[in-house]
């Protein structure tokens, strides 16, 4: 590697990542908006609304969550602490409930068309955006389902640590 090609990639360097600070910082700007109008109480009090179907609290959650159009950090910073009062109100296991928050955030990085992931992967490989979401789709189908199975069969994530717990107690 030359010195013409080291300032090229530098410089390449530095306007993708750039590009990604500037999602990352609109987005906190976006969450200091929603604390300071208080909008993560006004979704909570919602959420806590609807209490006589513990299922269809579950899905607003999950919905909730994947339509953030904030990165992670950001969401879990603002959303947690009114998320886990509900989840402790509904008696779900934490692990289960965290298992199902990180899957949601996880997912919401790459659903178009907020998903940060995307805006990397398309600045980093000069694709355009459109052909990137295009791709994507087939993949956010099991995806879906996955956070569906978790949500709604907490087994599927507790029994290995409930087990591994139980042995480690004997």
């Amino acid at each position: 590697m030359n010195w013409k090609n080291f300032k090229k990639c530098l410089k390449d360097s530095a306007i993708s990542s750039a590009n990604t600070l500037f999602i990352i910082g609109t987005s906190t700007l976006f969450t200091y908006v929603m604390a300071k109008e208080g909008i993560s109480r006004s979704l909570a009090d919602f959420v806590l609304g609807i209490r006589s179907n513990p299922n269809l609290i579950l899905l607003v959650i999950n919905v909730l969550l994947l339509d953030m159009v904030m990165e992670p950090g950001a969401i879990l910073t603002l959303m947690l602490p009114v998320l886990l009062p509900i989840a402790n109100g509904l008696g779900l296991n934490l692990v289960h409930f965290g298992v199902m928050v990180v899957l949601n955030l996880m997912i919401g990085q790459i659903t178009p068309p907020f998903g940060v992931c995307l805006f990397v992967i398309s600045d980093v490989n000069k694709l355009k955006q459109e052909r990137l979401y295009k791709s994507i789709l087939p993949f956010l189908v099991p995806l879906i389902i996955t956070l569906a199975l978790v949500t709604y069969l907490p087994g599927i994530v507790t029994y290995l640590p409930s087990v591994l717990l139980s042995a480690a107690n004997r």
